[in-house]
């Protein structure tokens, strides 16, 4: 299996934004200060810090991906995007190019991170406006919750238009014609050589 750094990148941006929603909660819960959060983060970087936030980003990203998937049909739903019809998805997968599979897959694991992005702003931006309240002031909560909402939108407009280019691949490959992937190269007969 060949490692997918588009897709590592992605899980590890999920990650990170599930342990930025999760702060502000915690925090809310009495059960840990958004400043010590960040104290024992940036007190004292090294190696092993940065590798432990990493591979639980990793970790945490994974298991939100395959939670996150149980909304896939809803969305798709709700993006208004049409499914690839049957024979179109039977075609492209007889014919699918390695370079276009490569291509759908990356397509794809983009969709996937603005999805999961998508999902988590709602809650990220209830928790961090409602603790910007309580600790700082009404605009400051407000001027937060806004901005989060809004990335929200951006995020379901880029989801749509992903979504849609997958789907255009899949039929556009479907319908491409069979074609050897290095066809043989025959020199011009003798006669043509002047």
């Amino acid at each position: 299996m060949k490692l997918n750094l588009t897709d590592v990148f992605c899980e590890l941006i999920s990650g990170v934004a599930i342990m930025l929603t999760v702060v502000p909660i915690l925090d809310l819960l009495r059960v840990l200060r958004v400043s010590d959060a960040w104290q024992a983060l940036l007190g004292s970087p090294n190696l092993t810090t940065l590798t432990v936030v990493l591979g639980v980003s990793y970790m945490v990203g994974v298991i939100f991906d395959g939670i996150a998937m149980s909304s896939d049909t809803w969305l798709a739903r709700w993006l208004k995007v049409p499914d690839v019809p049957h024979e179109a998805s039977t075609d492209f997968w007889r014919r699918v190019q390695p370079h276009v599979l490569s291509y759908r897959s990356e397509t794809w694991a983009f969709y996937f991170c603005y999805r999961n992005l998508f999902l988590l702003l709602p809650v990220a931006a209830v928790a961090w406006s409602v603790w910007l309240l309580l600790h700082y002031s009404f605009c400051l909560a407000a001027f937060a919750f806004a901005a989060l909402l809004g990335m929200a939108f951006l995020l379901s407009r880029g989801m749509r238009e992903i979504y849609k280019l997958y789907n255009t691949i899949t039929i556009g490959a479907a319908a491409a014609p069979d074609a050897t992937p290095n066809p043989p190269r025959v020199p011009p007969p003798p006669s043509a050589m002047g």
